[in-house]
């Protein structure tokens, strides 16, 4: 079978023959069910240029995460393809590159990557470019990136722009007139200027403090799927001086906050467990969520255990 199944390959273009070599092998369909083989057949396609191996390599790096044993060779191919169909599996690969912890790439393979991406036309890569640049102090290369993406129509590179012009490491533009294109984006419902504006209103040091407007914009963002908004909702909550105190209903949308796996949220319900703030004290659900904010990341609980552990030395 095996032998009649490559005789029909031959009267195929060879990219798609070897892509469909892969799927043979994949589901075991002629000939014997091999893994690896799939994969080296799938790759061979990629390199050949043919799409659909191409988006299944992206579909690796995107979905299956670091245990599948093909993720770290289907990440590596788009670092070192210099052609490609699918041009945003180069800007996610540069995501991935930039965001694991002890990673190897150097600050040159990433920018080569969201360079290729967007140099292809993918607008997320320019803008992602620009953040990399500004991230090593290359402001004004970053700044032309940006003004790129928000030419063609990529709204949060216009939103990037007008935080470098905010903070400063952009060419200077009136904080007013900034602060006055925020409230037209917010009010076209772009879920991150609402955030940022409701952070302006409530720190209260570019305009006048104004809990109530930042409240609304906070929730507004929030319905979107924010979830930074979702949790100062809660944190607005919890301030006995803000008008929207209510340390019940904050404790039940930390709450769920928590279960969704939001690190900030895991730590301040152990808190709220820790001093019965919202919900009786329970000191053993209060470690149980510290050390799951931990386990998760978060900072906080971290230094948070650390101390406890040294008090309990002592």
């Amino acid at each position: 079978m095996y032998k009649v199944a490559n005789t029909k390959l031959r009267h195929i273009a060879r990219p798609a023959a070897d892509f469909l070599l892969s799927i043979m092998y994949q589901t075991g369909y002629l000939v014997p069910r091999n893994i690896d083989k799939s994969w080296q057949y799938c790759k061979k396609a990629a390199t050949r240029g043919y799409s659909v191996a191409q988006l299944t390599l992206k579909e690796i790096i995107e979905k299956a995460g670091p245990d599948n044993p093909f993720f770290r060779e289907s990440l590596d191919w788009f670092v070192r393809a210099e052609k490609c169909v699918v041009p945003e599996a180069w800007h996610h690969a540069a995501v991935l590159l930039s965001s694991q912890s002890g990673a190897t790439a150097s600050f040159e393979q990433i920018t080569s990557l969201y360079t290729r991406a967007a140099n292809s036309g993918y607008l997320p890569a320019q803008n992602n470019l620009a953040l990399h640049l500004a991230s090593r102090g290359l402001y004004e290369q970053a700044y032309e990136k940006l003004k790129l993406a928000s030419d063609a129509g990529y709204t949060m590179a216009h939103f990037n722009m007008i935080l470098m012009q905010m903070h400063g490491i952009a060419p200077v533009r009136d904080i007013a007139e900034c602060i006055e294109e925020l409230n037209r984006m917010a009010a076209r419902q772009f879920a991150p200027a609402q955030q940022r504006l409701a952070e302006i209103y409530r720190e209260g040091a570019l305009v006048p403090k104004n809990d109530v407007t930042a409240f609304r914009l906070f929730s507004i963002a929030a319905e979107q799927g924010l979830l930074y908004s979702q949790f100062a909702v809660v944190q607005m909550q919890l301030d006995e001086n803000c008008i929207f105190y209510g340390p019940k209903k904050a404790f039940s949308q930390c709450k769920t906050l928590a279960e969704a796996s939001y690190a900030p949220a895991q730590f301040l319900l152990g808190r709220l467990f820790n001093f019965g703030k919202g919900t009786l004290t329970c000191i053993d659900k209060a470690m149980f969520w510290y050390q799951l904010a931990a386990s998760n990341g978060e900072p906080n609980a971290i230094e948070w255990l650390e101390k406890s552990n040294q008090l309990s030395k002592n």
